[in-house]
């Protein structure tokens, strides 16, 4: 089945700002704030066909490391990651 990808942008999007791992949205930044961060994680998953919350979290822990100085380890980002992957496999 072909998902399409604004479907997986929405799915990763909506996960990354209920994470919100620098409480920017907390604080009141635009609903755009992670916007970039998701799209580069859609990437990621799209083109190296990521189906493991393992796999994923390393790069996003990557994508976040580089994007927003946020330093937490690949295992910081797993329930993250796992909700994705899950959200994703259910459609």
């Amino acid at each position: 089945m072909i998902i399409d990808d604004k479907i997986i942008f929405d799915i990763v999007k909506k996960e990354v700002d209920k994470d919100d791992p620098c409480l920017f949205l907390n604080n009141g930044a635009p609903n755009n704030e992670y916007d970039r961060e998701s799209h580069l994680i859609v990437d990621a998953i799209i083109t190296r066909r990521i189906k493991s919350p393992d796999v994923l979290s390393k790069y996003i822990a990557k994508i976040m490391s580089k994007e927003l100085g946020e330093k937490r380890n690949a295992g910081g980002w797993d329930a993250l990651s796992e909700k994705i992957i899950s959200d994703i496999a259910s459609l």
